[in-house]
């Protein structure tokens, strides 16, 4: 619902189709990382401050707060 939501924010139809066509694939890795024990839990507050930004309809923090959102994850795949 989160993603969805992210999506949905961003009131670009084209996002929107492209994510429809993804969303499978999308779950299904996400499922997949979540199983693994090796890789930090993605942050509740991290997640809230996407939200946030996104809220404040502050684009610039939450392309800042996805990335650090990722970048814990993206640390421990390199």
């Amino acid at each position: 619902a989160f993603h969805r939501a992210v999506v949905d924010a961003a009131h670009n139809p084209a996002l929107g189709k492209l994510y429809g066509f993804f969303a499978r694939a999308v779950r299904a890795t996400l499922k997949g990382m979540m199983a693994r024990a090796d890789l930090p839990e993605p942050d509740y507050a991290a997640h809230a401050a996407v939200a946030e930004a996104i809220s404040r309809r502050d684009p610039d923090g939450a392309a800042q707060a996805a990335r650090d959102l990722l970048q814990p994850i993206a640390d421990d795949l390199d």
